[in-house]
């Protein structure tokens, strides 16, 4: 495969409501949007979305560097892509931003599937999902207005991530204690604290939840060290996710308590890496989880086939997300009924929005 052209696209689309996380509040995603198109005319498209969000002028400043990566390491190169490890190869001479890789490999995998007129999930994986669940995110338990969690009773998923250690700890609990009480027994929580506490925080927040209704909790301590013995005090299991970033991270085969592998794609921005971390974690027996970074339906879409050939079957994915935003950067937009994603044909191949995508380069 060769590509002989390349657009580049800004985009802003509004969140709605404002996201709040960790006491700041966003109420515009922006990000880049990199096309690559061959000597027939045909395009695909990878999502550059940093998050933290990078402000416009930040972004717009980043596309000389995007230009340079292009002109040097994919325009007018031969491109022998037989494999996430090939594609890896291929882009293994650039700089070492993640979410760059997420957006070309997105782009020339896409690409391929276009020109072969293939299923892009079967570069992946010869037996993918055909659909998965959706869990639901809550950023702020106060923010729906409803102490009792009514929304969250009412709503299509089984499972609702929740984003603890915002705030007050013992106003989180309580928090969480209600919202237990009135979930019907078949739907859980996974918390994510984010390497908020120290192990006495930690353990004094698990000790108060009910084990039955928490799948998980990602990542509280600020030191992982000790999540295992965090385990072993509170019965609560956990979930590595920014310790897969590491790139130097080697899957424990009999670690007590680890539930699961949460994977986002941008920040590891190495497919062929996602794939090793997610059989690892299958012949550990561990719930492989994809999850979103608040990319848009662009990004979204890879990921969802993402999680399609390499996730946990009959597992809530993290790609509810898209319910956050007003607007999309696809036409038609990416979206799940009932919190169930299903596999379409047009999956990659969906256009660009022009009410929100503007061409830059």
């Amino acid at each position: 495969m060769e590509i002989v052209h390349y657009k580049i696209f800004f985009y802003a689309i509004p969140y709605s409501p404002a996201l709040v996380l960790r006491g700041k509040r966003y109420k515009v995603r922006r990000g880049l949007i990199i096309g690559l198109g061959n000597r027939e005319g045909q395009w695909a498209y990878g999502e550059y979305a940093p998050f933290p969000p990078h402000t416009e002028k930040t972004l717009l400043a980043f596309v000389n560097s995007v230009e340079n990566q292009l002109r040097e390491h994919i325009v007018d190169k031969p491109l022998a892509i037989r494999s996430v490890e090939s594609l890896a190869h291929i882009l293994s001479p650039l700089p070492d931003n993640t979410f760059l890789r997420f957006a070309l490999e997105s782009a020339l995998w896409f690409l391929k599937a276009r020109v072969e007129e293939s299923d892009p999930r079967l570069f992946l994986s010869d037996r993918p999902l055909n659909g998965f669940p959706l869990n639901a995110l809550v950023t702020g338990l106060k923010s729906s207005g409803d102490k009792a969690g009514g929304p969250l009773v009412s709503s299509a998923a089984s499972v609702y991530k929740v984003k603890v250690g915002q705030g007050d700890m013992d106003e989180e609990i309580r928090d969480i204690q209600s919202l237990c009480k009135v979930l019907p027994s078949h739907k859980k929580l996974r918390l994510d604290a984010n390497r908020g506490w120290s192990f006495e925080q930690a353990e004094y927040f698990l000790s108060h939840m009910n084990p039955d209704k928490i799948e998980y909790i990602e990542e509280p301590l600020k030191f992982p060290q000790s999540l295992e013995k965090l385990y072993l005090y509170t019965g609560i299991p956990y979930a590595y996710d920014e310790t897969l970033q590491n790139p130097g991270f080697d899957m424990p085969l009999n670690q007590a308590g680890l539930a699961a592998l949460i994977i986002k794609p941008a920040f590891v921005g190495n497919m062929a890496r996602i794939k090793k971390l997610a059989e690892k974690g299958r012949v550990a027996h561990k719930k492989i989880v994809f999850t979103s970074s608040f990319e848009s339906g662009l990004g979204l879409s890879a990921i969802a086939c993402m999680a399609s050939a390499w996730g946990s079957p009959a597992t809530a994915m993290g790609l509810g997300t898209y319910a956050f935003f007003a607007q999309d950067t696809l036409q038609p937009s990416f979206s799940a009924q009932n919190m169930v994603w299903q596999w379409s044909a047009d999956t990659g191949r969906r256009s660009l929005n022009s009410s929100v995508v503007v061409r830059i380069k």
